[in-house]
């Protein structure tokens, strides 16, 4: 079986990257997640915490999160990947 190899930028139509930022946190809100919420193959929303829908307006400029968007943690936990089940949330 022949395997063709990719980049990230020409397999993806998108790459989002939030690395560096972060959002002021608020008691309730959009649930936000950041990269301890990726776990392999799932989300785990309780790890999420929230952002009022003006800082969501605010910190969400670089693209907003959609049903079947794949999210890569590239810090601690690194490498842990999964395929997000909803948009009604943050990223960070």
């Amino acid at each position: 079986m022949k395997f063709r190899t990719y980049t990230m930028e020409d397999a993806l139509e998108q790459i989002i990257d939030y690395r560096g930022k972060t959002p002021k946190k608020s008691d309730s809100g959009i649930p936000t997640l950041s990269a301890k919420s990726v776990k392999n193959n799932h989300i785990d929303y309780s790890l999420c915490y929230y952002i009022s829908p003006d800082e969501y307006d605010r910190f969400m400029v670089r693209g907003f999160p959609k049903v079947g968007d794949v999210l890569l943690t590239t810090e601690a936990p690194m490498g842990m990947v999964a395929r997000l089940d909803r948009d009604d949330v943050g990223i960070a």
